[in-house]
C-alpha cells in the first residue's frame, strides 16, 4: 500500500469549495438554472475545468438550439487587479512573447502575475488569483 501524504490547500480555496452547492459547474463559475420552462438543456460539458463549461439548451418557443460558454464571473476587486496586472504586463512584454512557445508563455505570465501581486504587497484570496490567471 503507498504511503499517504497529506496535501494542504489553501484557506480561500476550501472555503469557496465549502460554499459551492455543487449543482452544475464548479466553486469558482457557476451555471445558472434555466430561466423559463420552454428551455430544455441538453448538455454541459467541462471545456476547461474549473474555469470554463458550455451549456446547449433547445429553446421549444423557437425551436433552435443554444450554446452558451459560462466563464468565471470577476467582482469589482478582482476586475481591478486584472486592470492593473494587464496594464503592467503589456508595458513589460518584451518582443520575445511571440517566440515562446504556449507552455511557456502560460509559466511566464503565472511568474509575471505572481511577482505583480508580491511586489505591490496585495492580498488575493487563491481563487480570485485563480480566476484572474485564467
Amino acid at each position: 500500500m503507498p504511503k499517504q501524504k497529506k496535501i494542504l490547500m489553501p484557506r480561500g480555496a476550501i472555503q469557496k469549495k465549502a460554499e459551492w452547492s455543487g449543482t452544475r459547474g464548479s466553486y469558482l463559475t457557476h451555471i445558472p438554472n434555466l430561466s423559463r420552462d420552454t428551455l430544455e438543456e441538453i448538455e454541459v460539458v467541462p471545456i476547461r475545468e474549473p474555469f470554463t463549461y458550455s451549456r446547449i439548451v433547445y429553446d421549444h418557443d423557437r425551436s433552435e438550439y443554444v450554446y452558451e460558454v459560462w466563464e468565471p464571473q470577476l467582482n469589482a476587486e478582482e476586475k481591478e487587479f486584472l486592470d492593473m496586472i494587464k496594464d503592467s504586463l503589456n508595458r513589460t512584454l518584451e518582443y520575445e512573447w511571440d517566440k515562446m512557445a504556449e507552455k511557456d508563455k502560460k509559466e511566464y505570465l503565472q511568474e509575471a502575475v505572481d511577482s505583480f501581486i508580491k511586489s505591490r504587497g496585495l492580498r488575493l484570496a487563491p481563487a480570485s488569483k485563480d480566476k484572474i490567471v485564467y
